[in-house]
Parts: C-alpha cells; sequence; structure tokens
C-alpha cells in the first residue's frame, strides 16, 4: 500500500519557515499543490545554480514567486547574488513544473507541438 505524501511533515524537513506557514494556513487541497510548486521551484532553481543539493532546500525562499511571471527566490543570506530567475510553468493535470536560468527576465509561451505538423507521422 503506497503511502499519501503528508506536505507539512516534508515540509518541515526542507522549506523555510515563510513556506511552512503559509502551506499551514492553506486548505489541504491548496496545500497539496503550493507544496509541490515550492518543491519544484527550489529543484529547478538549484538545477540551474549548478549546487545541487550543496544549498539547503530550506534556505531558498520561493514562496513570494507568483504563478506567472519569472522572479528572483530570496536565496541564503551566506550566498552570493546569482541572478537566477525561476518561473513555474502549465504543465498536465497532474504534474508540476517550473523553470530557471540565469539571465535578464524573459516570457513563456506555451505551444502544442503536433507530430504531423514535422512529417513525422
Amino acid at each position: 500500500q503506497e503511502r499519501e505524501i503528508d506536505p507539512l511533515e516534508l515540509a518541515g524537513r526542507f522549506f523555510c519557515g515563510t513556506e511552512i506557514r503559509q502551506l499551514e494556513a492553506a486548505s489541504p487541497g491548496e496545500r497539496r499543490r503550493l507544496f509541490f510548486k515550492y518543491w519544484t521551484l527550489k529543484e529547478a532553481y538549484l538545477k540551474a545554480e549548478g549546487s545541487g543539493l550543496g544549498i539547503s532546500l530550506g534556505a531558498i525562499d520561493v514562496s513570494d514567486v507568483p504563478d506567472g511571471l519569472p522572479c528572483i527566490p530570496s536565496t541564503p543570506i551566506e550566498d552570493r547574488p546569482r541572478d537566477i530567475l525561476v518561473q513555474p510553468i502549465e504543465a498536465p493535470p497532474g504534474y508540476v513544473a517550473a523553470v530557471a536560468a540565469q539571465g535578464p527576465s524573459w516570457n513563456t509561451e506555451t505551444r502544442v507541438w503536433r507530430a504531423s505538423e514535422f512529417g513525422c507521422f
């Protein structure tokens, strides 16, 4: 039997205080959505930064990252600014996705690709 993920239990181990407080204040459905949003943004940031888990997940605060705009998360006090932006992006139902990159701000655009448009099928 697969055990249900408890967002608050995991958040207590890996998230910063602001993120935990937002999760605690959210309804159960919103809590789950926020948990995966925060986790995915943190993972995207760490991959773009290149340190992997060399920076604690709890040291990066993504609680103020809006759903539709690129934004710089709050990073560790001891961390030097890296100008890495993160943004949630649209994903199929049941999935969460984010993009992170260093450099100037960007705009994301969603496109539907059909194999027939490329002569593949």
